[in-house]
């Protein structure tokens, strides 16, 4: 939602002409609004730190306790650059906001449901090892999941630097 308009809004204002007129390259256009957008979803992410806070104020939690909390914000700000970035991409094409919201948040819940087994075993009984193969390649579930619990893997953290690449 937050990224509906970015540049859906451009497009339907007519004002996408000149912006482009600007001296800016497009990469730093495109990396100007994601930015502006990562940055309004990391604080709002931080406004959330109280919970934590009062937790640890509280109840004086153990190493891995802390582990999941952190690694889970971490995890979440990866995923939310993610998602960002899928959403200014899908921006782009569309004139109308609403068509643009609509599409990334149906894309960003296939590439969840990819991950799951369920989905995965299913697509697998049609086509053995594809099912597989797309949990791997585009599942979120099984690489956002270790962030959850404290783990934090060099593999997922380079799973979504990727993808928020290649949609920007």
């Amino acid at each position: 939602a937050v990224t509906m308009r970015i540049w859906a809004e451009e497009r339907k204002e007519n004002t996408w002409e000149m912006l482009l007129t600007f001296p800016m390259e497009a990469k730093e256009l495109v990396l100007g609004k994601f930015l502006a957008a990562f940055i309004f979803f990391s604080l709002t992410l931080l406004s959330t730190i109280t919970v934590p806070a009062m937790l640890i104020s509280l109840s004086k939690p153990n190493l891995p306790d802390l582990g999941a909390i952190f690694g889970g914000y971490f995890g979440t700000l990866l995923l939310g650059a993610f998602f960002l970035s899928m959403g200014i991409f899908f921006s782009g094409f569309f004139k109308d906001q609403i068509v643009a919201f609509a599409v990334t948040l149906l894309t960003c819940f296939a590439f969840f449901l990819v991950g799951t087994s369920f989905i995965a075993s299913y697509i697998d009984d049609r086509m053995p090892g594809l099912g597989s193969l797309l949990s791997d390649l585009l599942g979120l579930f099984g690489h956002y999941g270790p962030f959850t619990r404290g783990v934090i893997d060099l593999a997922d953290i380079v799973y979504f630097l990727v993808w928020t690449a290649v949609f920007l």
